[in-house]
């Protein structure tokens, strides 16, 4: 019957211990998450739709955070025609998406011969990991006739 005190206190004891290790366990998950975001170049568009041989060209890129936290952004974007192109991956240009934030690039040109365009964009960098780099390039092809 003297053991009765002793195994309680060590199973208190246990129970103890137990729970201090699971509350450091959570404190230490919750101090190392690491924050997610997904950033995409969600649409590329052009006005006129079909353009026509001297049409002025307006095109806009849209890149889109779709995470949950802000996010520093490195992208670069281009346009190419029947024998020449502006913009490359040469050139990359930054900036800061909040969440659910959208930044629209604008740019325009001369669709000044005939044949295939192509505009095209893409996320070089995300300053967090991005969850999804499957969106983080879009392109449009379309033909001046």
């Amino acid at each position: 019957m003297q053991n009765k005190p002793v195994i309680l206190l060590s199973l208190l004891l246990a129970l103890f211990l137990i729970l201090i290790v699971s509350i450091q366990a959570s404190a230490y998950d919750a101090m190392t998450q690491v924050p997610y975001t997904d950033i995409a170049v969600t649409k590329i568009t052009i006005n006129p739709k079909n353009p026509e041989l001297g049409d002025k060209v307006e095109a806009e890129i849209t890149i889109k955070n779709l995470g949950d936290v802000t996010a520093g952004v490195t992208y670069v974007y281009g346009v190419s025609g029947p024998g020449w192109g502006f913009g490359s991956s040469n050139r990359p240009y930054c900036l800061e998406l909040e969440p659910d934030e959208e930044y629209i690039v604008r740019m325009s040109f001369i669709a000044s011969d005939v044949g295939g365009y192509r505009i095209n964009a893409r996320i070089v960098g995300v300053f967090i990991h991005d969850t999804n780099v499957k969106n983080n390039r879009r392109e449009l092809v379309f033909n001046v006739d």
